[in-house]
């Protein structure tokens, strides 16, 4: 039997665990509350300088879909209507997007200036790549040049050498010149140009994507949002061309196909 004493130093011991729980609960409940607030006012002033550069700025507005995005383009159209939109086009050597033809016929019905992009692989060859992606796109004269976005991998993969990511690139962007004439328009972080890329692409078109500020090298187009509010869409990525250049400068010219 235990005596009085151990009985209660029992007591106070489960009491004392008892209170460290609560102690802890309440500060888990207190830190998630503190970083769901802070996450809403980080998306609210997202949103907030997503309409601020749109409406404020003298550069054109534009968008960037996939699949991902289900389009009212009736309401795109007459509540904001883009200058310019991207389309993703294709994925490595096998993947198109399945809305890639839709969203295409609808900008020109729409008379909305359209482009392509390539989401690059790791895992396969540039040039096979590329040769997937002309077959899809099927750019002609007044569309965008050609996009090649190139990314991190997800969930902090393992990247390739430098320089195979250079040698694959540059396989890539050869062919693209090869068939239509022009080099592509590279899309990416700046620091991923600057890691990867940099010299070497000096003279090709960027597009830069940084979600905190103007980027600070040398941009053609940029992203600055991946949740500003499109009415006829939802919360999608927002992008700026340069202010003083002219998008009719970044568009392909007669070309002769080639197979």
């Amino acid at each position: 039997m235990l005596s009085p004493f151990h009985t209660t130093n029992k007591r106070v011991l489960i009491l004392v665990v008892l209170g460290g729980l609560s102690l802890l609960a309440l500060l888990y409940h207190y830190r998630y509350a503190v970083l769901r607030r802070l996450r809403t006012i980080t998306n609210q002033e997202s949103l907030n300088n997503s309409d601020s550069r749109r409406t404020e700025s003298d550069a054109l507005w534009g968008i960037d879909i996939s699949h991902h995005q289900n389009v009212n383009w009736e309401v795109l159209v007459e509540r904001n209507k883009p200058g310019f939109i991207f389309m993703k086009a294709t994925e490595g050597t096998t993947h198109s997007d399945s809305k890639y033809k839709e969203y295409r016929k609808k900008a020109a019905e729409h008379n909305i200036t359209s482009g392509a992009y390539h989401f690059f692989s790791y895992t396969s060859p540039g040039i096979t790549q590329a040769q997937h992606f002309i077959k899809q796109a099927q750019l002609q004269p007044g569309d965008i040049l050609p996009v090649l976005d190139i990314e991190y991998r997800k969930n902090g993969g393992i990247m390739p050498s430098a320089e195979t990511i250079q040698r694959e690139v540059f396989a890539f962007c050869r062919e693209i010149l090869r068939h239509f004439g022009h080099k592509p328009i590279i899309y990416c972080e700046a620091a991923f140009y600057r890691a990867y890329l940099s010299e070497d692409y000096e003279d090709y078109p960027l597009w830069i994507s940084d979600m905190h500020r103007e980027p600070s090298l040398s941009y053609d187009f940029w992203q600055y949002t991946d949740r500003g509010m499109v009415h006829g869409i939802g919360k999608i990525d927002n992008n700026l061309l340069r202010e003083g250049v002219n998008l009719s400068e970044y568009l392909i010219g007669s070309f002769e196909q080639k197979p």
